[in-house]
């Protein structure tokens, strides 16, 4: 049986499965929906208060990606 250390990602893993996940929602949302997405989503990370507009904008990002 394998060890869970042997199952888990490294760094290089996670890279790829991050840049993997933006290139699907890049071909998804197209190249100027998905800059408008990376900066709503890096202005929330950063704890910063979405607008109303700003807010509904990043649903309709989601709900285009699922």
């Amino acid at each position: 049986t394998r060890r869970s250390s042997d199952l888990a990602l490294d760094e290089s893993d996670k890279k790829a499965l991050f840049e993997l996940r933006d290139a699907v929602f890049k071909c998804k949302l197209g190249d100027k929906k998905y800059e408008e997405f990376k900066k709503l989503i890096e202005k929330k990370k950063c704890g910063d208060k979405l607008t109303k507009e700003e807010e509904e904008k990043l649903k309709c990002y989601f709900k285009e990606l699922k």
